[in-house]
Order: C-alpha cells, then sequence, then structure tokens
C-alpha cells in the first residue's frame, strides 16, 4: 500500500532546510563578498551630482521635451543613462540595464514606469522626481 502524500511532508521540509543550510555553509564566502560589494556603492548624493553635472554641461538637448515610447535621440539616451543610475543604487539588481541607444522602447518604458509610475516625461520631470 502507499502511504499518505501528507505523511511525506515533514521530511521533504526537514531536506529542504538542511540542503538551504549546507548551501549557504559553502557558498558563505560568495554571500560575503556580495554584501560586502553592496556596501561599497557609491552613495546617492555622489552619483546624481556627477549625473547633474553631465546633463548641465550638455546644451543641444532640450529637457523640457515630453520623451515616451517610440522617441528617438540624446535626449532619449540622457533618460536612459539616469534610469540606469538610479537602478543601480537599488541592491540587489535582478534585471538588467538599459541599453543606452538612444531608442525609448519597451524595456525603457517599463522601467520608467518602476520609478515614476508615469510612462511619458521629460528630462527635468525626471531629475525633480529621482531625487
Amino acid at each position: 500500500m502507499k502511504k499518505n502524500p501528507k505523511s511525506y511532508k515533514k521530511p521533504l521540509l526537514m531536506g529542504l532546510l538542511v540542503l538551504a543550510l549546507l548551501l549557504t555553509y559553502f557558498y558563505r564566502n560568495n554571500l560575503i563578498n556580495f554584501f560586502e560589494k553592496a556596501k561599497q556603492r557609491p552613495s546617492k548624493s555622489a552619483t546624481s551630482t556627477a549625473v547633474l553635472t553631465s546633463l548641465t554641461s550638455s546644451n543641444t538637448v532640450n529637457k523640457d521635451a515630453i520623451l515616451s515610447k517610440g522617441s528617438k535621440g540624446e535626449a532619449v539616451r540622457m533618460l536612459q543613462k539616469l534610469l540606469n543610475d538610479k537602478h543601480r543604487q537599488n541592491t540587489p539588481t535582478f534585471t538588467p540595464l538599459l541599453v543606452e541607444d538612444g531608442k525609448f522602447g519597451a524595456l525603457t518604458e517599463t522601467m520608467l514606469k518602476k520609478y515614476t509610475n508615469k510612462t511619458s516625461i521629460s528630462i527635468n520631470q525626471l531629475l525633480k522626481a529621482l531625487q
């Protein structure tokens, strides 16, 4: 006769717990390095200051133009750079960074919505929202 599946529940959970503990023990150095790297990231103000300096030095881009899906150009590239900088500050980052290609596509829109809850925005509005 077969045993009731509920009778396997406790041993299965205990086995998974032991497996998790063993993996944690053997990969403890990797885990320590991961969390130490997260502590060594630059501060938010240092990154924001560097980005603001680079943005204000560029006079060729209209920072008040509204960017939305389908937009292209240097302003979109700046938008992608700002979103990537914000994304790097959030640890751990499981989702990939945007490709800074100057094309406002679905991935750019998704990341913009993640940080601002908007689907279209200007550079100046984004700078205010990210601070």
